[in-house]
């Protein structure tokens, strides 16, 4: 499949996700398994994958013969992130998007932050260099900043809205 198709595939995958969990679906009753087979018809189509589409409460599974993505609706800071990621303490988890690719094993985990404190930026960027990350930061006054790190073959980027108060931390293995 070309990296294009594999791209808008990954995206369409990501947004019936947001979606599903957005509304709440959860549980297994007649019409949500038959809006798990509606949705898994049309990534079909979108992506020329066989897909396959499982909803168990607050939590999205999206397998196509590219990868695996899971995202799940949590406020706990995932424990196996590859590198030694130091947690983020400066705000609450809001949910965690993950993805395994089956060619290349590439893995990323996206989390998604809220309540962010002041001060986080730099807060966060002495923890990753505490915990052996190279980092390089932006800032964008109260407007906002980005972390770039990097340690090992694991790769980090830190992207926050300071006046909503809302981040992502999106942690990738880098294939060489």
């Amino acid at each position: 499949m070309s990296e294009r198709r594999s791209r808008n595939a990954a995206w369409a995958c990501l947004l019936i996700a947001v979606l599903l969990l957005a509304f709440g679906c959860g549980g297994k009753d007649p019409g949500e398994k038959a809006g798990e087979k509606a949705m898994e018809k049309y990534l079909e189509k979108a992506t020329g994958e066989k897909t396959d589409i499982d909803i168990d409460g607050g939590k999205v599974s999206i397998k196509t013969e590219g990868g695996t993505t899971v995202m799940s609706e949590t406020t706990d800071w995932p424990d196996d992130l590859p590198g030694g990621v130091p947690l983020f303490r400066y705000g609450s988890v809001e949910r965690v998007n993950r993805t395994k690719e089956e060619v290349g094993g590439r893995r990323t985990a996206n989390i998604w932050l809220r309540d962010i404190e002041e001060g986080a930026l730099e807060k966060y960027d002495a923890d990753l260099k505490k915990a052996g990350w190279q980092t390089s930061v932006v800032q964008m006054g109260g407007k906002g900043g980005m972390i770039q790190a990097q340690k090992g073959e694991v790769g980090l980027t830190y992207v926050f809205n300071g006046e909503e108060r809302r981040g992502n931390v999106n942690v990738y293995t880098i294939n060489e």
